[in-house]
């Protein structure tokens, strides 16, 4: 948990509250270089596949927004588990764009019912979240919606590009 709840130590929140935990669990023989080893080098080719697939369509929506999808015809073909796609690492690649402040990602669970998980930098995207049902905390939330594919990336983008412009200009309220 530790270790992917803070991007392997690459997110903001890791402070020495954390390094203390990690500190401890070293205290306990934990083999930290064998858990980053599995996590990180343990992937089944589906999840590339699903990494390239997204990579393939991922758009430049302007203002700092990206945003990939999945279908669900084309992800299906390579897994059968939706999770793979969480665990293929497209959220970190998307996010490390130079000139990326939010990416959304929409993964059509099922045709008409869309899991949307956004990701973000500087700014509180669980606000974006919130206004469609959904939850998270201010660099990781996520939202589910029962709408087409086509009909999610559109009304999400669009409250996405408004609340981007609205705190880039300071007005979080």
């Amino acid at each position: 948990g530790i270790c992917s709840d803070t991007g392997f130590f690459r997110n903001e929140n890791v402070t020495t509250r954390t390094l203390d935990a990690v500190r401890g669990l070293l205290a306990y023989s934990v083999e930290l270089s064998q858990i980053v080893n599995i996590m990180e080098n343990s992937r089944k080719i589906c999840q590339l596949q699903l990494l390239a697939l997204g990579i393939n369509r991922m758009k430049d929506m302007g203002n700092g927004l990206f945003v990939t999808d999945f279908p669900y015809q084309e992800w299906s073909k390579l897994s059968d588990k939706i999770t793979d796609i969480w665990s293929s690492g497209i959220f970190y690649q998307v996010k490390s764009l130079h000139k990326c402040e939010l990416g959304i990602y929409f993964m059509e669970k099922e045709p008409g019912e869309v899991l949307v998980e956004f990701r973000c930098k500087n700014i509180d995207c669980s606000i974006i979240a919130v206004a469609f049902g959904g939850g998270g905390h201010a660099r990781a939330s996520g939202c589910t919606m029962r709408i087409s594919m086509e009909e999610a990336v559109t009304v999400v983008c669009r409250k996405a590009q408004e609340e981007l412009v609205k705190q880039k200009a300071g007005d979080n309220g």
